[in-house]
């Protein structure tokens, strides 16, 4: 061995070529198997899209009970949010009946509920909540789209105080979608801190805004006859007036109706006697279940 090894260090051209030679053998012992690679991507590859699976059929199950729940205006959130409590209310009720019948929900809620917060499980009031905000945009989307189509359309605009003694301006819009039908979407409440008609003007063109609309479309308006809303100085029908002139005002027929009725009735002072003590009647008899059942037994077919 050390006489070759002499031989070929007497050759430069010979020892030259064994290191090279050497050095290649050695690299390739160093790459890895290819095959093995190759199985270990497909084995994550593979994972990766069942686990995406996996979270699309939960999503969808999440996406169509809360849709079931919102169409109609049913509350989501209960006092707890524990699987199994009777205090959870609608979202997680609805989503145990389901599990019932379900075998896929049924072991995801028990594997993945009641776990708290860091832990996904798209069942949390965190979650849905954002999948209903996303829900409500996409269907604001699709509104300001149709009006959008339309091209002209209407204002109608009303108030009232919710149970928390806040007063919520309802703002409604309506037009003619390209099939001839006239529709009448609602598109929010408005939260307002004061009842002047500018204040209103400005919730009107910020949703407006919000949506993509320009207020010059607008055609018609149609409100209560209150000052604040009808006034022609600063009422909101003026101060939109003054923003497009072609936007025109018509009074709400069943406001109008009201006032007619209201107003016959006090010009004529037996009519309002006979309405005053006809409301004093109801009052008493509705006070005591002992007599609304003697009136109610008196009127045709008992009812």
């Amino acid at each position: 061995m050390t006489s070759s090894l002499l031989i070929c260090k007497s050759d430069p051209a010979l020892w030259t070529y064994l290191k090279e030679a050497q050095h290649y053998w050695i690299s390739i012992k160093e790459i890895p198997d290819q095959n093995v690679e190759d199985k270990s991507f497909e084995k994550s590859k593979k994972q990766l899209e069942d686990e995406k699976r996996y979270w699309r059929e939960v999503l969808r199950r999440v996406v169509e009970c809360l849709k079931f729940l919102c169409s109609r205006g049913l509350a989501l959130r209960g006092d707890s949010e524990e699987i199994g409590d009777f205090s959870n209310r609608n979202f997680l009720g609805a989503l145990e009946f389901l599990a019932k019948f379900d075998p896929f929900f049924a072991k995801h809620l028990e594997s993945r509920g009641n776990q708290g917060r860091g832990n996904v499980s798209y069942i949390s009031s965190t979650s849905y909540e954002e999948i209903v905000f996303l829900m409500a945009k996409k269907v604001l989307d699709s509104i300001s789209s149709e009006i959008a189509s339309a091209k002209y359309f209407s204002l109608i605009v009303d108030s009232s105080t919710d149970t928390s003694h806040c007063d919520q301006l309802a703002i409604i819009i309506r037009y003619v979608s390209e099939e001839a039908v006239v529709e009448e979407r609602f598109i929010r409440f408005e939260s307002l801190c004061e009842h002047s008609g500018k204040v209103m003007a400005d919730a009107v063109k910020k949703t407006l805004d919000k949506l993509g609309l320009n207020i010059k479309d607008a055609r018609g308006q149609s409100y209560d006859n209150a000052s604040n809303m009808s006034g022609k100085y600063k009422g909101l029908r003026a101060l939109l007036k003054n923003e497009n002139p072609n936007i025109e005002f018509i009074p709400c027929a069943g406001h109008s109706l009201n006032l007619v009725g209201v107003n016959a009735i006090d010009s004529c002072e037996t009519a309002s006697d006979f309405f005053e003590f006809l409301q004093l009647l109801h009052n008493f008899c509705a006070s005591s279940t002992h007599r609304w059942q003697i009136v109610c037994s008196g009127l045709v077919g008992g009812a």
